[in-house]
């Protein structure tokens, strides 16, 4: 059923972001209550997550019910479980209301399966847990046999049945609620995205502009989930997500003979591997899936991963194409819970079903329509409530002592948001009106910030400015203009100086990368005492001269050295090394030397990637190298060009110590310039060769600043 993107301007009691389950859960209970609700969605419905998963419908969350009785206690357990069944009912009440028979909701069960001995283990503990504290007993292990029967894979070493879920087909789901929702004169349009929101002044609710159109609304409910980043008045609850992309492949029709065989029972399976996969049968193909779908849409990776693990779990597969893949994006919270609540006294969200949300965002997207009605659902009731005005407070009581959980929300720009509001409501003249003494004020404190600036700028063009400008005139001016010394530069001896120089460089700024990045990470990975110790001992050497430093080196490497000496006794060689007086004890004192300058950097950013990610990719499934790579490696890649810009720069221009440790075997272009200067009295030659140095520095520079912002390569943020 065709719904139009939103045309005219349009007054409603309740906007809706989004027309997944959460949304169009939200708009069917305003319905019922007879509110007047205008569903909006940046894309058709079902586009997202809603309308890719794997149509599992179950009654579970992602962190399992002992785990939530460790951190919130029993009866926050006891809550959690009744709203995971209740979430299967809700499904089930809203296909019958609907009469969404082609979504073939089947009520089959779900198996989780074990790929260890020691993670069958830890699923059969769960499920005695919950038979005794939960008085719940739906969920039944299987042995290895019985397991083997149920899946037709030799894969798994036993299982844990749960009755109370099912599959579905999750297109035809939230397609058939909407064109419900459409026969019931629910406005819902498609291809609206909401290109920003403002709050009216006194919690008069909200104007949402569109493409189009504006909506007047009393209230909004967000529910955007894993893509809340496509309408940017709802990007800022990206933040409190982890998007996580999920990819599924599909086979073709299997023959009559693996049809039967294979999950004969037709239920839903995962297994118990960090990187989970799942996987069931519709219409007599193979559907698997999996969450290592690493990369961005559109690339085969993931899914090339997937068909190999199929083919690992049940080898008749290996050779049966594939026919269909597809990924998305799933919404995960870094408490592996659902979060639902109030941003403020306009806007209620629903979002973060961490990969179990057919069941979950259909049930609690009635409750999000509560709360936007000043309503205070069974939900809050038994354990969720208000905490401040920019956070939402899981409680739960234990003995008597209760425990809190705060889970954030977005904070709001309020100052500039009432400012906009004003303006929106007619307003915006008296702020007007009052800006002349502002401008006065403004006009005062430009002056004072250009006083206080003045002598430094002076300092910059007499000692940088000036200098640069008569270096650029001696390169191109000897009794007349001439390119001369620009043409000797880019020839013969300057040439091949000009690449060792670059070479030398790039091996230092490689070396100190291996080096420093391991002693950053452990700094920004400690206690701030031991943290404070590991930078003390980096930094330390800068208190002692670069001279030093060098001559030490030099009386270390040489012949008759403390390094040959320890080599020859540990019979690594039976004569003495050439160490000193050559390129490759340049670049040993120049990475002693240079050490702390990529050490500082990384340590800068490292210490600023906030530590819960790597738990929330850790808690995703990810191995600790997985996470290190996709989550802690990316995050800390603009310390990682400000360390290697900043080394390498410093490496071109170094002289000191390639001239004491090269035993003139290292030439570098330092050192053509001086003598330049010193011994051929050649101005020209030593300005062109600066001008050229200065010039690759700065498109070193700028290539840096192309790949990460100008501002972390200077570790301003």
């Amino acid at each position: 059923m065709p719904r139009a993107p939103l045309a005219s301007d349009i007054d409603t009691d309740v906007a809706i972001i989004g027309a997944g389950y959460s949304g169009l859960s939200a708009a069917h209970a305003l319905h019922e209550r007879g509110v007047r609700a205008v569903v909006l969605d940046a894309n058709p419905v079902g586009w997202g997550a809603s309308g890719r998963n794997g149509g599992v419908v179950s009654s579970k969350f992602r962190l399992s019910f002992p785990a939530i009785e460790r951190m919130h206690g029993l009866e926050a357990a006891r809550t959690m479980h009744r709203l995971a069944h209740d979430g299967v009912r809700m499904v089930e009440r809203l296909i019958d209301e609907f009469k969404l028979e082609n979504a073939r909701f089947e009520h089959t069960g779900s198996l989780r399966c074990a790929h260890t001995e020691r993670a069958l283990q830890g699923i059969r503990a769960e499920a005695d847990w919950v038979r005794t504290q939960l008085g719940d007993t739906s969920m039944s292990v299987l042995s290895r046999a019985e397991t083997q029967h149920e899946t037709g894979s030799k894969a798994f070493v036993g299982s844990v049945l749960s009755a109370d879920a099912g599959t579905i087909l999750p297109l035809h789901y939230v397609r058939g609620m909407a064109d419900g929702l459409t026969q019931r004169n629910v406005a819902i349009h498609e291809n609206t995205s909401v290109l920003d929101m403002h709050r009216l002044d006194g919690g008069a609710g909200a104007i949402l502009r569109t493409p189009n159109a504006t909506v007047r609304a009393k209230q909004v409910i967000v529910g955007t989930n894993a893509y809340s980043n496509l309408t940017p008045a709802t990007s800022d609850y990206q933040r409190e997500l982890v998007p996580f992309r999920s990819a599924m492949i599909a086979t073709a029709r299997l023959s009559p003979e693996l049809d039967a065989r294979l999950m004969a029972n037709r239920r839903s399976y995962t297994e118990t591997r960090r990187m989970m996969k799942w996987f069931r049968k519709v219409d007599g193909r193979m559907l698997f899936g999996g969450r290592d779908a690493f990369g961005k849409e559109g690339q085969t990776t993931g899914f090339d991963a997937l068909q190999r693990a199929m083919a690992g779990l049940f080898p008749e597969l290996a050779d049966v194409p594939v026919e269909y893949q597809w990924s998305g994006y799933v919404g995960m919270t870094f408490n592996s819970l659902p979060h639902v609540g109030r941003s403020d006294d306009v806007t209620t969200f629903c979002l973060g079903y961490n990969g179990a949300g057919i069941a979950m965002a259909s049930l609690l997207g009635q409750h999000a329509a509560a709360l936007a009605l000043g309503e205070r659902p069974e939900l809050f009731a038994a354990g969720f409530s208000r905490a401040r005005s920019r956070a939402v407070s899981f409680v739960a009581r234990a003995g008597g002592s209760p425990r809190r959980c705060v889970v954030p929300v977005p904070r709001r720009r309020r100052g500039m948001m009432s400012i906009a509001n004003r303006i929106l409501s007619g307003q915006g003249t008296s702020v007007i009106a009052r800006s002349d003494p502002f401008r006065q004020y403004q006009r005062r404190e430009d002056r004072t910030m250009w006083l206080l600036m003045t002598p430094a700028l002076v300092v910059i063009v007499l000692l940088l400015v000036v200098p640069l400008v008569w270096l650029s005139w001696q390169s191109i001016w000897n009794h007349g203009f001439t390119l001369a010394n620009y043409e000797r530069v880019f020839t013969g001896v300057y040439l091949d100086t000009f690449l060792l120089t670059f070479k030398l460089s790039f091996i230092v700024t490689v070396i100190t990368l291996l080096l420093g990045y391991p002693v950053a990470y452990l700094a920004a990975s400690v206690s701030p005492r031991f943290s404070t110790l590991i930078l003390g001992m980096v930094i330390l050497p800068f208190w002692t001269s670069v001279l030093v430093r060098t001559y030490a080196w030099l009386v270390l490497l040489q012949r008759t050295g403390v390094v040959n000496k320890l080599l020859m006794a540990s019979g690594l060689t039976d004569h003495p090394l050439q160490l000193g007086y050559n390129q490759i004890g340049t670049v040993i004192a120049m990475v002693h030397i240079l050490l702390p300058f990529m050490v500082l950097p990384l340590y800068s950013a490292m210490q600023k990637i906030p530590a819960n990610l790597s738990h929330a990719g850790a808690s995703l499934g990810g191995s600790p190298l997985h996470v290190f790579l996709r989550v802690f490696l990316p995050l800390s890649m603009s310390g990682v060009i400000a360390g290697v810009t900043l080394v390498f720069i410093l490496c071109l221009g170094f002289y000191i110590t390639p001239e004491l440790m090269g035993g003139g075997k290292s030439v570098m272009v330092s050192m053509v310039v001086s003598r330049n200067v010193e011994i051929y009295n050649s101005w020209g030659a030593a300005s062109a060769v600066s001008v050229v140095l200065l010039v690759c520095v700065f498109a070193i520079f700028y290539a840096a600043s192309r790949v990460v912002p100008l501002e972390k390569t200077l570790g301003a943020k």
